[in-house]
């Protein structure tokens, strides 16, 4: 009997900790891909090579060094050296790499590297920014970053910085932040339409380019890597190619439906049929309406903008065949960090939507499945939840976790009855 529970305590255990270690494999995955691929999106089509270059001689180059050549004002530096720090923070093609190497100044019959002097310079802007994942069929992972739209500080607020003679980190310019960069004071103003996509697979932490592509569109696929449904759904035709069979189509790009004062409603074409007209219109404080909003939202936010957004075709109310994104301005006095969407029904009722909050640009976007009424509020201390999460607590528990749980108390529960049954022997 003792033999049967040792065995039967030994097996769950190891099950337990599969199970578990299953369950982290694919945010290490992720995350390894991604330490690979923060920088690698500048490369398509050789795009911002010189980022690499700033980054390796920022790291290894120092003008007070005494082999710091003052005349040509250059560092050298064993060339194998250079390559393991290059190996270790970016994926490179071999294009790619020759050309880094030609930035770097390589030189190839003496293996080494005459780094350049790169002073005088503020922060590096990224081009393009990671938003999502997906995991393919066959167990690799494509990465979308979508590109940056930067704003540019005017001229004029250029011209003041030079008379004063002080070049600050940041300037505040009609509400928004511009930082000082390479490239000048810019600010970050949402997402233009397009960005990569980078497939890789993942081999004992090692992160491997399989392709990178440029896609079209707004968005990029939604599809939760813990669907094994959909991960297991067979592609029929035999002919498409590893990147077409990989790589998921993207969304169709998101048109301006309407818009009204702090509120931009988006959607893709076909969401609504021909002659429908939306609107989406502030509700007044003088209002019934307004006074029910308020009444609802008090155990939650004190302060708020309600909105009503109605769509009507042939003078009939209709709603959206699809999802619409809405845009709302945050209000100046409102806390970036406490801001949310809600929706509020008919009766009273009050659902807090997934709010994103660009604290940049105070702009928070929720995702509306129906018309009626919605508001963005500021929540109150006790009810304000970590905004700016990456979203992971929205996700749904993976099976391996909750059966490595129910192991683990059958394991537990099992060593109990052994200790009693050797206690009670005593």
């Amino acid at each position: 009997m003792k033999k049967l529970m040792a065995i039967i305590l030994t097996v769950a255990l190891l099950f337990s900790l599969c199970a578990v270690t299953v369950s982290a494999s694919e945010k290490t995955d992720i995350q390894a891909c991604r330490n690979k691929t923060d920088y690698a999106d500048y490369f398509y089509d050789g795009f911002c090579v010189e980022y690499v270059r700033n980054f390796v001689c920022n790291f290894f180059v120092n003008e007070e060094d005494e082999i710091f050549d003052k005349d040509t004002m250059t560092h050298p530096f064993n060339g194998d050296t250079v390559n393991m720090f290059l190996s270790e923070n970016f994926v490179l093609t071999d294009k790619m790499f020759a050309d880094v190497q030609v930035e770097l100044g390589y030189d190839k019959a003496t293996n080494i590297y005459h780094l350049p002097f790169i002073g005088g310079f503020g922060g590096m802007i990224k081009a393009r920014e990671y938003v999502n994942y997906v995991k393919n069929k066959n167990n690799t992972y494509s990465l979308y970053y979508q590109t940056i739209d930067w704003l540019d500080l005017p001229q004029s607020e250029y011209d003041k910085i030079e008379a004063e003679g002080k070049w600050p980190d940041s300037v505040v310019y009609n509400g928004k932040t511009y930082e000082n960069t390479a490239d000048g004071y810019l600010c970050k103003n949402g997402y233009k339409d397009g960005g990569l996509v980078h497939t890789l697979d993942v081999k004992n932490g090692t992160a491997r380019f399989i392709s990178t592509e440029k896609y079209t569109g707004n968005k990029v696929p939604v599809q939760k890597p813990a669907d094994k449904e959909e991960n297991k759904t067979e592609d029929k035709t035999d002919n498409k190619t590893e990147s077409e069979s990989t790589t998921p189509e993207p969304s169709k790009p998101e048109q301006t439906v309407t818009q009204t004062e702090g509120l931009v409603l988006s959607a893709v074409e076909n969401t609504f049929d021909k002659d429908t007209v939306v609107k989406a219109e502030k509700i007044e404080e003088t209002t019934e309406i307004y006074e029910k909003v308020n009444t609802a939202l008090k155990p939650v936010a004190k302060k708020f903008v309600a909105y009503e957004i109605t769509a009507v075709k042939n003078n009939a109310t209709v709603q959206p065949d699809g999802t619409v994104t809405a845009t709302f301005d945050i209000p100046a006095d409102f806390d970036t960090a406490k801001t949310v969407v809600y929706y509020v029904s008919d009766d009273g009722k009050t659902e807090e939507l997934k709010t994103t909050v660009d604290a940049a640009t105070r702009k928070a976007t929720a995702t509306l499945e129906h018309f009626s009424t919605y508001v963005v509020a500021e929540k109150t201390a006790e009810t304000t939840g970590d905004l700016n999460d990456d979203g992971d607590n929205d996700k749904p528990v993976s099976p391996w976790v909750i059966i490595a749980i129910i192991v683990f108390v059958l394991a537990a529960a099992a060593l109990a009855v052994i200790l009693v049954i050797k206690f009670k022997k005593k």
